[in-house]
């Protein structure tokens, strides 16, 4: 983890959403999803979807891409789903 990273996490503390994935499994979990590691999915958000986190691993550009939703609870992957830009 860099310098900054580290930084930031400690000024900030701990996610209050509790979470059984890291950053890096949930990027693992999507890229085993058939086709997607052609994809270059890179970006790593988590979000709540109803309470439940969930982690959104899409390409990084901007607009037209893909992405893979990666549920924390299950550790399971959905479809690679292209997305659209303007």
């Amino acid at each position: 983890m860099s310098g900054v990273l580290r930084a930031l996490r400690n000024l900030f503390g701990r996610s209050a959403t509790p979470r059984k994935l890291s950053f890096e499994q949930a990027r693992v979990i999507a890229n085993a999803v058939p086709h997607a590691r052609d994809k270059q999915l890179e970006m790593v958000a988590m979000t709540l979807d109803n309470g439940r986190p969930t982690w959104t691993v899409s390409t990084s550009t901007i607009g037209h891409g893909w992405f893979v939703i990666v549920d924390d609870e299950t550790a399971t992957a959905g479809p690679l789903v292209e997305r659209h830009g303007r």
